[in-house]
């Protein structure tokens, strides 16, 4: 599971609350978060930029 400091939280604070890292590709992430204005769970898919990607 990812450190839920690294940027896609800190970036997020303010519209929801990381739960925990669902899953990881070689292209993108998809995190648990709570949506703090509904008041509900999401799935937040963050995409790597193209130099985190291995060839």
């Amino acid at each position: 599971m990812t450190d839920l400091q690294d940027p896609p939280a800190e970036s997020l604070e303010d519209r929801s609350t990381l739960q925990g890292e669902l899953v990881c590709g070689r292209m993108a992430s998809v995190y648990l978060a709570e949506a703090l204005k509904h008041h509900g769970s999401i799935a937040l898919t963050v995409v790597k930029r193209a130099t985190e990607i291995e060839s």
